[in-house]
């Protein structure tokens, strides 16, 4: 029996199954074989007897792609012998019916009329056709058609071995390669049912003819609605990689096609390897080395070229043309190198990102991978979405490549690592290698199956095609790749399995320096500031979740980070300082914390998240400005951004920024590269803006942007030797809203501040700060602004200086004040503060106060003095200062503090009939009472006046004058008698509330009016009394009265029985300079008149 045995079906006599190997084993129920209706056969018999010499064989052989259903095998019957009588094919034997249970519509699909030979045998009758699209498999008549074994066997004419080819490109090409040896039909799996043949494919033309090699597709602007949705059908575009050097040559097929199923791996194929398992020949492919040597790659079995769908528009065609794809195994030679000897197989255009492979190691193509470019635009400065692969839901793949138990090498083209390694040139820095990763034996069944990897030796043959293979490469293939391998290494190397052995330093062209080891880096040098310390990546690794190593090292570097867990494992205590000055001293420095464990005093929130900071590693040869908005260019995206497209969005409104010149190069110039860090937290300012910190918003204060120019380093011995960093950047601050009065007696607050930095120093400054002023000494009063005040700040030699810009003129809500003119002012911070004490501040003024001129019972009692009628003048005062204190940011305590006030009588007006114009008087200063104190306690005497006295215990202010009385002999022990006269007063908005005191050398003050003269006399007076009189014809003059004076000795007075008054005034008829005094005596008892004394002189 053979090894084919045809099994009648019950439930319809006419139609047999095949089964192999005589029931055990493999099933073959996909071939059936029909004959016509009525016709009488046995139960079973075997493939031979079916084929020919009974009556029996006559019957069709069907190729079905599916097992006829269970209790349809009459319908199928039915309608297979409709197919078979149709015009054309009657004396079929060979039919493929890819749907056998369907009913609705006749069957269709391809056959093979047999008819007998003259010279006896049987043999093709007519042509037929078998379409995998645009190749076709041609079998022409006359062709010998026999059985072997378990399979039919069609061999063309001796005379005519032509008659079975290939045509190709929808029949534009026919392909004369098939070896005479013909197909072989077989009928036991795994092949039942295909065509197979042998055929030498000449490598110059055909392979482009059949359309051999990978393809990339995109969509194609020509046949694209730019407002009409996605979904919608457009046109693609593709582009083909030549794996294979289409050279002299041949390159031998092994063919296996199944009708009914062309894109099944497993049945429908172009073999490679010889079914003989013969070694085939190496071919020569356009993967090269990283020297430009071409490599040989030697099908290994299994090895084949299949089918992938090539459409020209995005939904699916019976239409479509196919393309042929490399798929199985392969091993990787080099003309003339040994097995064993060591290679390095490039994986895109850059020389430093490469398989290190042997002689002899195995590189796999798999097939069904996706290849859709959505959102490429070839030529565009910037893709319009971003940039991915994709397969179109299964419409458009290609093969990629999985490389068993080999080193991936990657670096960035623009940031190579090299080394002082030994046998260099001298002075010359080397190539370091740094491998990225190990690939497994075999990828784990949830990573990728795959990463992309194809051949450039001989791509597009214009400008245009080689540009279009680059922008692919970059945008999509180099980090697609470096995704993949990551994903199936998952970072580890086979010599250290991670551990990271240290082999020595290596340094970036652009200076970034790194102690590298396998699998880890344990340092990597992006900056060294003014002071020297380094900014650095430690113990760089690619973690399960954060592959920093990896995304590092591709050729192609656009980095971003946002997501501060992802690389807090690398990057803490990390901080960056900046000059604030020229000098760069001590506590007048710029420091900038990037580490993004640090966490807000205030909020508790980590200082990334609070900001958004964002750092980006950019060194592409595209702008950072296009990169950042195509996500599918960043390395390692989706590890280090939780959000990627919300980090672009932002990335994309932070660099609209234009303040900084070096920035908006750094963002628009496809040329730059270097290190730039947004949105940073700022962790110290200069101690001469300490202050500023109480009226900021400390979650909108921070630096927009950090850039670092990267330096160039080098190597000296062991170690790195770097240069301070040039770094530029730019703090750019405003308040959220501009200042509202809030009705508090002030309110501080930062309107904007703006630092500019190039070369890690300070270039420019501008600020604007405001000060809310509603109370003065105590009292409401009303100014400019709503009652606010601007200084702007300036970066001068000596440090930062706030100034206001102009005059502000408060008019006071006061009985005694009338207006207080702030004509210049300026912040100063006195002690920045910090370990738990607070920053204190002050607002220091300069300007004049003017009083008002009060009366009593409607007449002139102008004691206060000072102003004029137009509030253009009074008395020019400095130190005036309102202090700040703070212990967080955002808060402040204000005192207004008039102690250290100061007057500049030069520039000072009084009333013409004011008392400091007609007294003698040297204004001293000023005085702001301490709480709970009253004038009587610092040994003042109460002045009786005409405004009356008020009780001052609470806050007062009070003006501060010398009276100089002359001489008192050598009755005093002072040579000069000076006396101190206060003008005090409180605040009180319903009335004015006046203290006048009197304090005189020796006299104990308060109500005790006693003077001390040479110890043991005591010049003893019971009241004091300020008064106003108007001279007629002469002018006003201002009397102080000293009523009832008496010396004493023990307990005698002098005079006896009598009373003496003394009255000192001002020359009424001209200024205050010059003091007058005269004295009266009244006997006791007596009742005459007051007589005149003469005037006596001091001591007298």
């Amino acid at each position: 029996m053979s090894d084919v045995t045809f099994t009648r079906q019950p439930n319809c006599p006419e139609l047999y199954y095949a089964q192999c190997n005589g029931g055990k084993g493999s099933d073959a129920q996909q071939v059936a074989y029909l004959l016509p209706a009525g016709t009488q056969a046995p139960a079973s018999f075997d493939l031979a007897a079916s084929w020919s010499g009974n009556p029996y064989s006559i019957g069709c052989y069907f190729f079905l792609n599916t097992p006829i259903a269970s209790g349809q095998e009459t319908a199928f019957a039915n309608s297979a012998w409709i197919y078979l009588g149709m015009p054309g094919r009657q004396g079929a034997r060979f039919a493929w019916i890819s749907n056998p249970n369907d009913q609705v519509d006749p069957f269709d699909g391809p056959f093979i009329i047999v008819q007998s030979a003259a010279g006896g045998g049987f043999q093709t009758g007519r042509v037929s056709q078998f379409d995998f699209r645009n190749i076709t498999l041609i079998i022409g008549p006359q062709c010998a058609v026999s059985v072997s074994g378990t399979s039919f066997q069609i061999t063309p004419p001796a005379s005519a071995p032509n008659t079975i080819y290939l045509q190709a490109e929808w029949g534009q090409s026919s392909l004369n390669i098939i070896d005479p040896v013909g197909i072989t039909i077989p009928c036991c799996p795994p092949a039942s049912g295909c065509l197979q043949f042998s055929a030498d494919l000449q490598k110059s033309t055909d392979l482009a003819a059949m359309d051999v090699g990978p393809r990339t597709f995109y969509l194609n602007d020509q046949g694209w609605l730019k407002d009409s949705p996605k979904a919608d059908p457009f046109w693609l575009t593709s582009i083909r990689y030549q794996v294979f050097q289409e050279i002299a040559g041949t390159l031998p097929l092994y063919a296996n096609l199944d009708p009914l199923d062309h894109l099944n791996v497993d049945r429908t194929y172009f073999g490679l390897f010889p079914p003989s398992g013969s070694s085939p020949a190496p071919q020569l492919t356009n993967y090269t080395t990283n020297l430009g040597q071409g490599i040989q790659l030697t099908p290994q079995a299994g090895a084949r070229l299949v089918f992938q769908q090539n459409p020209v528009t995005s939904v699916s065609s019976n239409e479509d043309a196919y393309y042929l794809a490399p798929y199985g195994s392969f091993s990787v030679g080099l003309t003339g190198v040994s097995a064993g000897a060591s290679l390095s197989l490039l994986c895109g255009i850059s020389g430093v990102e490469y398989l290190s492979v042997t002689a002899g190691s195995i590189i796999s193509f798999v097939s069904g991978q996706p290849a859709f470019a959505d959102g490429f635009q070839p030529g565009a400065a910037m893709p319009e979405a971003e940039t991915s692969l994709t397969d179109l839901n299964g419409l458009v793949t290609t093969s990629w490549v999985f490389a068993p138990s080999v080193n991936y090498y990657a670096q960035p083209d623009e940031s190579v690592l090299h080394n002082s390694g030994q046998g260099g040139l001298k002075g010359f820095l080397q190539y370091l290698p740094v491998i990225a990763g190990t690939l497994p034996q075999s990828p784990p069944a949830t990573t990728p199956p795959a990463f992309p990897m194809l051949p450039y030796y001989n791509t597009g043959q214009s400008l245009a095609d080689l540009n279009t293979y680059n922008e692919l490469e970059l945008q999509l293939f180099s980090p697609t790749r470096r995704q993949n391998i990551f994903e199936i290494t998952g970072g580890v190397t086979a010599s250290t399995g991670g551990s990271g052995q240290t082999t020595g330093w290596g340094v970036t062209p652009q200076g970034l320096a790194a102690s590298v080891g396998a699998g880890i880096w344990s340092q990597l040098i992006l900056a060294q500031d003014i002071q020297g310390t380094q900014l650095s990546f430690n113990q760089v690794k690619d973690l399960p979740n954060y592959p920093l190593l990896s995304a590092l090292t591709v050729n192609q570097l656009f980095l971003v980070i946002s997501d501060p867990a992802s690389v807090s494992s690398f990057l803490s205590q990390a901080s960056v300082t900046l000059k604030g000055t020229a000098s760069g001293a001590a506590g007048e420095n710029w420091v900038l914390n990037l580490s993004p464990e640090a966490t807000g005093p205030e909020s508790g929130k980590l200082l990334w998240s609070e900001y958004n900071t964002i750092l980006v590693f950019k060194f592409f040869d595209r702008s950072l400005k296009d990169l950042a908005q195509d996500t599918g260019a960043w390395s390692q995206g989706t590890s280090f951004n939780s959000d990627p497209q919300a980090t672009s969005n932002l990335l994309g409104k932070i660099i609209q920024d234009e303040t900084d010149p070096s920035f908006v190069t750094a963002v628009n110039n496809k040329d730059w590269n270097g290190i730039i860090v947004l949105n940073v937290a700022i962790e110290t300012i200069p101690r001469d803006l300490a202050g500023l910190m109480a009226g900021i918003d400390v979650s909108q204060f921070y630096c927009h942007h950090l850039g670092i120019n990267v330096t160039p380093a080098t190597i000296q011995g062991s170690a790195p030797s770097l240069q301070t960093t040039s770094m530029f950047g730019l703090v750019h601050y405003q308040a959220p809203h501009p200042m509202q009065n809030n009705g508090f007696d002030y309110q501080f607050q930062v309107q904007s501040l703006q630092a500019l930095f190039q070369n890690s120093t300070i270039t420019q400054f501008s600020s604007t700060i405001q000060l809310q002023i509603n109370t003065l000494f105590g009292e409401a009063c009303a100014g400019p602004d709503h009652n606010i005040i601007n200084l702007t700040g300036v970066l001068q030699d000596q440090g930062y200086a706030y100034q206001t810009v102009g005059d502000s003129l408060f008019t006071m809500k006061s009985r005694v004040l009338d207006t207080v003119d702030l004509a210049r002012g300026q912040f100063v911070t006195l002690d920045p503060g910090g370990a738990g004490k607070p920053t204190l501040s002050s607002f220091l003024f300069w300007g004049s106060m003017a009083f008002q001129s009060l009366q009593a019972a409607g007449a002139n009692f102008d004691v206060f003095s000072f102003g004029t009628s137009s509030q253009s003048g009074g008395l020019s005062f400095s130190g005036l200062s309102i202090d700040m204190s703070s212990d967080n940011p955002g808060d402040a305590d204000f005192a207004f503090d008039a102690n250290h006030i100061s007057f500049d009588m030069a520039t000072t007006q009084s009333r013409p009939d004011s008392l400091f114009n007609h007294f003698p008087l040297t204004l001293t200063g000023l005085t702001q009472s301490a709480t709970g104190s009253a004038p009587a306690s610092q040994g003042f005497m109460s002045v009786t006046n005409a405004l009356g006295q008020s009780d001052l215990s609470g806050l007062w202010f009070s003006l501060n004058f010398d009276l100089n009385l002359g001489s008192l002999g050598a009755l005093a022990s002072e040579a000069g008698f000076v006396a101190s006269l206060i003008l005090a007063w409180a605040p009180n908005p319903a009335n004015y509330s006046v203290f006048i005191g009197l304090r005189l050398p020796g006299s104990n003050g308060g109500t005790q009016r006693d003077i001390g003269l040479e110890g043991v006399l005591t010049l003893n007076f019971q009241n004091i009394q300020l008064s106003y009189q108007d001279v007629t014809g002469v002018g006003p003059s201002y009397v102080l009265t000293l009523y009832n004076i008496a010396l004493k000795l023990l307990s005698v007075s002098f005079p006896p029985g009598g009373q003496i008054n003394v009255y000192i005034f001002g020359n009424p008829g001209s200024s205050g300079a010059s003091l007058g005094w005269y004295a009266g005596y009244v006997k006791s008892g007596s009742t005459s008149s007051t007589k005149k004394a003469a005037a006596l002189g001091a001591g007298e």
